[in-house]
């Protein structure tokens, strides 16, 4: 169950501040591995050289095609990096509102980060664990879906969104690992930091 107020007998087990340099430091070093084992396989599966702005065959028979394309690929790469970004913090905010009943408000700080809060709500474990992990759950099934869909010639524009929300997700998984013990527990979100409450003692 979520609440408007903390409930009795809860107090603070722990707090949790994304934006510290160290927690910033880790997070972007739990990316790399993620990073090395989305990219690596698939790049040998479906090599760059197949990709419209890498296969040069084109340049030759018909180059303002080619150019044409390449141009279009390349915005829409960055159509992808910026969406996902936008997507990943809607499907947060889509889920403070239904799942934990709350009022998300949105925010960002420079240069890339965005997020999303749901301040003065106390979310329980069951609930948290939805709102952390559905953006990864939504966005792979449609960045799956584009990967069948588009030829072999753009399969790195979808695939690539989804390697950057993959490797965006570091936080989310982060919390979510601390929410394994204790079962009690309520979480306010103030975006960036988190405030965990519980029955138990507080943690060391």
């Amino acid at each position: 169950m979520n609440y408007d107020t903390l409930p009795e007998g809860f107090s603070l087990y722990r707090a949790v501040d994304l934006n510290t340099k160290k927690m910033k430091l880790w997070l972007n070093l739990a990316q790399l591995p993620v990073l090395a084992a989305l990219m690596i396989p698939v790049g040998f599966a479906v090599p760059l050289r197949t990709q419209v702005p890498f296969n040069l065959e084109g340049i030759g028979s018909a180059p303002g095609r080619y150019f044409g394309q390449s141009m279009l690929y390349m915005l829409l790469m960055m159509v992808g990096m910026i969406g996902v970004l936008l997507l990943h913090e809607l499907i947060h905010g889509l889920c403070f509102r239904f799942v934990a009943g709350g009022r998300p408000k949105y925010g960002h700080k420079l240069p890339f980060y965005l997020y999303c809060s749901c301040e003065g709500r106390f979310i329980c474990k069951k609930s948290y664990f939805i709102v952390s992990l559905a953006p990864l759950a939504v966005i792979t099934v449609l960045c799956a879906a584009l990967c069948a869909l588009v030829s072999q010639a753009w399969f790195w524009v979808p695939y690539f969104a989804f390697v950057m929300n993959a490797c965006g997700c570091a936080g989310d998984f982060y919390v979510s690992l601390l929410l394994r013990v204790p079962e009690d527990i309520l979480v306010v979100d103030s975006g960036v930091t988190m405030q965990i409450y519980s029955k138990q003692e507080a943690a060391a």
